[in-house]
């Protein structure tokens, strides 16, 4: 019984870090969205733009691309090359792919900790953006670290389920 849902925990993980990616980059979405919309009308209609648009759509953009590493890893939809590892044979390949995401799985957790870094820097020192916003820019820089950690996670129940994939193969010989 326990052993059934060790094995489905990454693919919860996975899921559930997907839904919240999903749900918080459609929010900033729709935000930047609107966002836009009011400017435009404020400037076609009133002659008055607003003064933060740009700057907070910005910082809505960065967090769009961060939130959304998350759900299209699991959903498979990232970018991947495969002129070397489609001539391979399909267990060879699956060793490739472990190891591959072994290696983004580092490479996440490295850029986070540079990520949580910044956003500290920006915290300790107060630093305050130049426009018209004047938000404290730990606020903005946190989606980094947030997302990327999502991705993380993303990446650690991928690996368990490949690793799991390859002990399974191997059993089954």
């Amino acid at each position: 019984m326990l052993g059934n849902r060790l094995k489905r925990y990454p693919d919860r993980l996975g899921e559930w870090c997907s839904r919240v990616s999903t749900v918080l980059t459609a929010l900033l979405l729709v935000f930047m969205a609107l966002l836009i919309t009011v400017d435009v009308i404020g400037r076609g209609v009133f002659s008055k733009p607003t003064l933060i648009a740009d700057a907070a759509s910005g910082y809505a953009l960065v967090g769009i691309v961060f939130l959304g590493l998350a759900v299209s890893e699991w959903s498979g939809k990232h970018v991947t090359v495969q002129i070397l590892t489609r001539r391979l044979p399909p267990h060879r390949r699956e060793q490739v792919e472990a190891a591959v995401l072994i290696i983004t799985l580092a490479f996440a957790i490295w850029f986070l900790w540079i990520l949580f870094g910044v956003v500290k820097v920006n915290y300790v020192n107060q630093t305050v953006s130049i426009d018209a916003l004047h938000i404290r820019m730990w606020i903005p820089y946190s989606v980094g670290p947030i997302g990327t950690g999502i991705f993380a996670l993303v990446l650690l129940a991928k690996v368990i389920q490949k690793i799991r994939g390859l002990v399974s193969a191997r059993e089954v010989k």
